[in-house]
């Protein structure tokens, strides 16, 4: 089963300060919603592995969050 972490990291594309935000909302290769001081974000996917946002006059990019698998064992 594939789970998700619930931070990603998230790089303003004006002036290159990398922040990590918290994952509110995310629905791989559609979208993307983080929070960040305060401050929500959404975020597209744009075809290419990448999402891409605007807020507060500025562009917003990141990969997502990082995706790993979780073994659930033997299920009866």
């Amino acid at each position: 089963m594939l789970r998700y972490e619930d931070k990603c990291e998230i790089v303003c594309n004006d002036n290159d300060v990398k922040a990590t935000g918290d994952v509110m909302q995310f629905k791989p290769e559609d979208r993307l919603i983080v929070a960040i001081a305060g401050n929500k974000i959404q975020l597209n996917y744009n075809g290419k592995g990448m999402y891409i946002g605007n807020k507060l006059g500025m562009e917003f990019i990141s990969k997502g969050p990082k995706q790993y698998e979780v073994n659930l064992g033997r299920q009866r």
